[in-house]
């Protein structure tokens, strides 16, 4: 005779624990979803960090070009022939010590905001690594590994804002540079070394554009992620 009642109460127990089982996928794959988010919205963060600080490395590194090129001893010497002094070696080495000093101070503020920039870089990398293991996992949401809706909300017109007005700046960077764009605006000062003032001039507006394109880059990235 067939055991109904001990066969029902199996099933009901294999059936309690598959549903158990199957609650405890979902709610690994919410919390590994909401690890998942957390992580792309600390990339957008940092990412944005990125940005920052691109921004603030352009002007130093241009500020340094034009501070190497002041302190060759012809430069020198042509800066001081319109003081009329009549201590020229004085004054030859009192304008050498204060672009020197200038010099190194820009020049360690550079390499401190490029530590800090490679830090942020490997933090991004590290994170991003982090997404695609979540996202790798069985059971995740279609939209895990995005950053959430407040941070993209909150960012997004921003962020679309600072990407117009560096592909208006990128643009123009490359009117720019044109080599007769460059030679008109280097006419006026009536050197008597106009090559040196063209390369000059194009050295300061690439390092700008590769700035640009950089920021542009992280910008769009950010975007995507969002």
């Amino acid at each position: 005779m067939l055991n109904v009642a001990g066969d029902g109460n199996g099933l009901r127990t294999n059936g309690r624990i598959f549903l158990m089982c199957l609650l405890m996928m979902v709610l690994a794959g919410a919390v590994k979803a909401q690890q998942a988010s957390a992580a792309a919205d600390a990339s957008v963060a940092l990412r944005l960090q990125l940005v920052e600080i691109q921004a603030q490395i352009t002007p130093l590194m241009i500020r340094s070009q034009e501070l190497e090129e002041a302190m060759k001893p012809e430069n020198i010497e042509q800066a001081i022939a319109g003081f009329g002094s009549t201590k020229p070696d004085a004054a030859r080495e009192q304008l050498r010590r204060s672009l020197t000093i200038e010099y190194e101070g820009v020049n360690a503020r550079l390499r401190l905001l490029q530590d800090s920039q490679n830090r942020l870089s490997s933090a991004v990398a590290a994170l991003e690594i982090r997404v695609n293991e979540f996202l790798a996992s069985p059971m995740m949401p279609a939209q895990a590994g995005s950053s959430s809706g407040e941070t993209s909300e909150v960012a997004s017109v921003d962020i679309q804002t600072k990407i117009s007005t560096l592909q208006m700046r990128l643009t123009e960077l490359d009117y720019e540079l044109d080599p007769e764009m460059i030679a008109k605006a280097v006419a006026p000062a009536g050197s008597t070394k106009p090559e040196e003032l063209r390369e000059r001039r194009h050295r300061r507006l690439t390092i700008e554009r590769d700035s640009v394109i950089a920021q542009l880059e992280l910008l769009q990235s950010i975007r995507i992620r969002s």
